[in-house]
């Protein structure tokens, strides 16, 4: 069994599905589109809100916007257990082992150009060796760890990569040894989590951060297990680790945080079932966890999300009758509706809807508007229930379907052109236009 890290806020890992933390404002677990060709030792990185998925044979391109992968051209060589980072808009891919033969270790750092869609080979590493540590700094990419293959001990090598000059150089070692670390630069340091110093056991617990500035080492917070082949990134200056094993070598089924400013670390939503040898990368605040390998060893190209609650919008077909109509077809200032009669009760119903659920909790509320032409309009008037006013300007769901029975008389409202307006619980405003007389 073998490792793969996180470079610049990626790699490694074990996947993650939804977790119960799932109130209003908490950070929550979502799937997406999985990957086009699922591969069990995968790494990445993220260039320009793009997640650069490299897997062992193969690069897909993941855009959150549109929730699809599109395939580029695949690495030079067949390689698992890479690392990688991104320094500018360019993805560069750290060692590995060639087709998978743990006697076939790399010391090779490959570029790959999103702009040519093209591969380059750039400097070697000071050993060939996989299952690295890496991350981009200042421009530079700071490489550490891993191991040479079988019988897997690990390196204490530290190896700058500076693209401008196309040099790499040695930086102070890291005080222990690890292989299958994660990972990842926050304010300008280099932060390395957990990994193995041997034969792919006896994960450790250790937080081990360099200082660029001063070329030396300090240690961290431990964390609340060993892990190795954990996957992470930086969300609000904070690391985020998940997957992985523990120091008792079950599966890691925690999701660990980071605080640097306060060098503690905390438990965010636990997840439900994990994976293996993924990868991921940050965006927008949320985590993307890609790829990997079932506890079982079968590949899974699932995609999971960790961030903000993804936005609701409710499927509004239009007010029932007697309004029947809303928005397009709910009339004008010249063309009301439906015409009332003043002091009367007007219902006013709908039925939401969305993702093939009817909508039946939330806050609904419902505003009368006066207009005294088609684009004067007097202030808003909160609108009021027939009887008791208990609900205030909020529709009540009953029966199936949101009612609100508009007192017009208790409303404030006056002979003259109306607009109703029902504001929606995911933000969105629904109007039609009424005549009193």
């Amino acid at each position: 069994m073998k490792f793969q890290n996180i470079g610049n806020r990626v790699l490694k890992s074990i996947l993650v599905l939804v977790c119960a933390f799932n109130t209003l404002g908490q950070d929550v677990w979502t799937t997406k589109t999985a990957d086009l060709h699922p591969s069990s030792s995968s790494s990445s990185a993220v260039i320009d809100d793009l997640l650069y998925l490299v897997g062992y044979d193969s690069l897909q391109v993941y855009d959150p916007g549109s929730d699809s992968w599109t395939l580029k051209s695949a690495p030079p060589a067949a390689t698992c257990y890479t690392s990688a980072a991104t320094i500018g808009h360019k993805l560069y891919l750290v060692g590995g082992a060639f087709n998978c033969d743990d006697n076939s270790t790399t010391a090779s750092i490959r570029i790959y150009d999103p702009a040519a869609d093209s591969w380059s080979t750039g400097p070697s590493m000071s050993v060939n060796r996989t299952a690295t540590a890496c991350a981009a700094i200042g421009g530079k990419l700071y490489i550490v760890g891993g191991n040479g293959g079988y019988p897997y001990h690990a390196f204490h090598q530290l190896d700058i990569y500076d693209p401008a000059t196309g040099q790499v150089s040695a930086g102070a070692p890291i005080p222990q040894a690890v292989s299958g670390a994660t990972g990842a630069a926050i304010n300008g340091k280099f932060y390395v989590a957990g990994g193995a110093s041997i034969n792919e056991t006896y994960p450790l617990n250790i937080l081990q951060i360099y200082d660029p500035a001063t070329d030396s080492w300090s240690s961290g917070a431990p964390m609340f297990s060993g892990l190795y082949s954990g996957a992470g990134g930086v969300i609000d200056g904070k690391l985020h680790l998940v997957g992985g094993y523990t120091d008792t070598m079950q599966v890691n089924t925690s999701l660990e945080i980071y605080d640097p400013i306060e060098n503690s670390w905390s438990f965010g939503p636990s997840p439900t079932f994990a994976r293996i040898y993924g990868a991921a990368g940050v965006i927008d605040s949320s985590l993307y966890v890609a790829d990997g390998m079932d506890p079982d060893g079968t590949p899974d190209g699932a995609l999971l999300v960790f961030g903000p609650p993804p936005a609701v919008t409710f499927a509004f077909t239009g007010f029932l009758p007697p309004l029947n109509g809303a928005d397009a077809t709910g009339g004008t200032f010249g063309n009301p509706l439906r015409t009332f009669k003043m002091g009367s009760t007007i219902p006013v119903k709908f039925a939401l809807a969305s993702a093939a659920a009817a909508i039946t909790t939330g806050s609904q509320t419902l505003q009368a508007v006066k207009y005294s032409n088609a684009t004067t309009a007097g202030a808003p008037l909160d609108a009021s229930p027939q009887g008791a006013a208990t609900s205030g300007d909020r529709f009540q769901f009953v029966e199936g379907h949101w009612h609100f029975n508009l007192d017009t008389k208790a409303t404030g409202m006056s002979v003259g052109i109306w607009q109703l307006r029902a504001t929606l619980s995911d933000g969105s405003q629904h109007i039609v236009w009424i005549q009193l007389k």
